[in-house]
């Protein structure tokens, strides 16, 4: 009976088969790019590892998660972060294990909600009473002493859209499955000649404009090569895979980078809210003491940064 059943459904999976078009990469490419115009909104599964490294100064390098929502664009994000960082430092290594929720919203401050925060070995600027302030409490940032690092690395539309205008197809796969959608899948890489034109068009769109000699700094040495997939009704990009190998973002910082971002409920992801009972955050909080909570100064910006500073450059001294 079953394979009865099966031989007389097999006319209509191939017939729905057939009605899918196969088009050539460029024209897929195109409509990708013209579609991606109008993405609003999407739940977003980033998976990556990263590594930096300024001359003399300081190198970091680590793996990271982020499972969120963008909205607006890419103006509003909200997800939850995981890394695991290493920083080399002389004879040790300082490592940091931290899972925050963050919530960026135009118009408002940032908001962080810290899960778990673990740096060590022998860190007296993260020490146990200092985590415990911190964990498990939404804090306010105010938005003119913070950045804003959930938007550089959760996948803002302008960033998917040069997706299809800066690389060529090495590689025809056909189509795979994303989310349960038929999907074109491309082996590509990304096109120096193309990556320089969309930069330049984009720098003279810029009220300041982008240094020539930066856009050839960052375009030289530059290899990359990656997978995408393209939703073959909507030609949204529904996946994204890239390695892109060491080079010079500048002339003393060294990136890179090896990541893979899934889209899912384009054009329909929840909503984000607000926070309630949010705490502003600022170091002086942070190092008060129990009992100070009604008499606070505000410490210089001076002080702040200066201590901002010894965190960055891995100064353990108290």
């Amino acid at each position: 009976m079953k394979r009865l059943l099966l031989i007389a459904l097999a006319p209509v999976f191939l017939t729905a088969c057939e009605q899918v078009e196969r088009l050539p990469a460029d024209e897929v490419l195109k409509r990708s790019a013209v579609a991606s115009n109008d993405l609003l909104s999407a739940s977003f599964d980033l998976k990556g590892t990263y590594a930096f490294e300024e001359a003399d100064r300081f190198s970091v390098n680590g793996n990271l998660e982020m499972e969120g929502v963008f909205q607006r664009k890419g103006e509003d994000v909200a997800g939850l972060i995981k890394t695991n960082a290493r920083f080399p430092k002389e004879e040790k290594v300082i490592s940091a294990d931290i899972e925050a929720e963050i919530i960026s919203i135009t118009g408002s401050d940032p908001f962080v909600y810290l899960n778990k925060l673990s740096v060590g070995p022998n860190f007296p600027l993260f020490s146990p009473d200092i985590v415990e302030r911190l964990e498990e409490q939404w804090w306010r940032i105010p938005a003119d002493n913070a950045p804003r690092p959930e938007q550089s690395i959760s996948p803002d539309p302008q960033l998917l859209r040069i997706q299809s205008q800066v690389v060529d197809v090495v590689s025809d796969h056909g189509f795979s499955s994303v989310n349960r959608r038929l999907a074109y899948h491309y082996e590509v890489i990304i096109d120096p000649e193309k990556l320089k034109a969309y930069l330049e068009t984009l720098s003279s769109e810029l009220e300041n404009g982008m240094d020539p000699e930066a856009i050839e700094t960052l375009i030289s040495g530059m290899e990359a090569r990656g997978e995408i997939w393209i939703d073959a009704e909507t030609f949204y990009l529904n996946r994204i895979r890239w390695t892109i190998a060491p080079f010079n973002l500048s002339e003393s910082l060294n990136l890179a980078l090896s990541f893979t971002i899934t889209l899912s409920n384009i054009n329909s992801a929840p909503d984000i809210k607000i926070p309630e009972g949010a705490k502003p955050f600022s170091l002086e909080n942070l190092l008060m003491t129990e009992g100070q909570e009604d008499d606070l100064s505000t410490l210089p910006l001076s002080i702040e940064d200066a201590i901002i500073r010894k965190i960055v450059d891995g100064d353990t001294s108290p």
